[in-house]
Order: structure tokens, then sequence, then C-alpha cells
């Protein structure tokens, strides 16, 4: 038995730098990628920014990149993290105060948070205010 010595200097990992770039690159999901390419035309027309989106889908579907492409093709950051590591209420108000005008917030397994985190979330999503009591 022979075992090939693979050169790793020259070998990326195959998860790094393989996601699809834009659109173009983007295989499958025409008609998504259309409703949201002209979201983010109108946004930069009138000088504004998209509304929230919602992915649902099985695992290896592409929601993590259609997030990033969306926020290339719409120059703004990107800030992911995982619903599950989200534990306090504290912790998304943090998050989200974080976040710079303009900024997409894209939480991977969203279904795994905890209801009161969800409240939270709910009312800045929908007023964009966050509620807090500050003890005195």
């Amino acid at each position: 038995m022979e075992i090939k010595k693979i050169n790793t200097e020259t070998q990326a990992p195959i998860s790094n730098g393989h996601r699809p770039g834009d659109f173009d690159e983007f295989i499958g999901q025409d008609h998504i990628k259309g409703v949201i390419k002209t979201a983010i035309d109108s946004a930069k027309k009138r000088k504004g920014h998209i509304g929230h989106i919602l992915f649902s889908g099985p695992s290896g579907f592409g929601k993590t990149t259609m997030a990033g492409i969306i926020s290339k093709q719409s120059s703004v950051n990107i800030k992911t993290v995982t619903g599950y590591a989200i534990t306090k209420p504290a912790e998304i108000i943090s998050i989200l105060n974080s976040l710079q005008e303009g900024d997409i917030l894209f939480i991977d397994e969203i279904h795994r948070l905890r209801p009161n985190i969800e409240e939270v979330l709910y009312i800045a999503m929908e007023d964009f205010v966050i509620d807090m009591v500050m003890p005195e």
C-alpha cells in the first residue's frame, strides 16, 4: 500500500474560499435571487436598506452563503452568530447594540433561540428599539 504525501502548503481546505461570492455564482434559487436583487437595487435607489429576511431550509442549501452575498452586494457588514450560543437576553441586546446602521445580523440555527431571547429580538425587529429595565 502506497501512501501519498499531500503538500499542505498548496492545498487549501475545501471549505475556505469556495462559497459563491455573488448571485451569478450561486446556483439555483433563481426566483429568490431575483426578488433579493430587486430589494437590494430598490434600497440603493432610495438610499435605504433592505428589510428583514428569514431563510428556511435544510442544512447545506445556501442560507449562510446567500446572507454573505446580500451583505457584499449591499456593501454592508454582516455579523453571524449561532442561535443556541445566545443564552441570555443581555447577549442578544449586546449583539444588536454592536450593529451599525445597515449591518446584517445573520442568526444561524435561529430556531434554537430561547423564547425569552426571541421576544427581545421580535421587539427589536418590529419597532427598531430595545426595551431594557435599568436598576435604580
